[in-house]
């Protein structure tokens, strides 16, 4: 009997080693999905953030240059109308003189 018992701990020792690496191969099989999907996972944020970056700074430029466009605009329409303004240099020497030697 004695060696009946020895037989079946004998055989459970040999079902939980295999247990053991199942469940060893199952974990490794685990981090290497794992990883893989992590990898894809963060290649496709790259790739969507890149996409949003690119699309914000074709965004900035082109509201850059408007923007720079309509001040040159504003600028040189101000400096038309300073220009064609009609110049009265006998009432603004009037008025010098009757600001510093009043």
């Amino acid at each position: 009997m004695a060696g009946n018992e020895v037989e079946v701990i004998s055989h459970l020792l040999e079902v939980e080693q295999a247990a053991v690496a199942l469940t060893t191969e199952a974990q490794t099989e685990a981090d290497k999905r794992i990883s893989a999907a992590r990898a894809k996972a963060d290649a496709e944020f790259k790739a969507g953030f890149d996409k949003i970056v690119s699309e914000n700074e074709r965004v900035f430029e082109f509201e850059r240059e408007k923007i720079s466009a309509d001040s040159e605009r504003s600028v040189k329409e101000f400096k038309d109308r300073i220009e064609a303004s009609a110049k009265d240099v006998a009432a603004f020497n009037s008025y010098l003189e009757e600001i510093l030697f009043a």
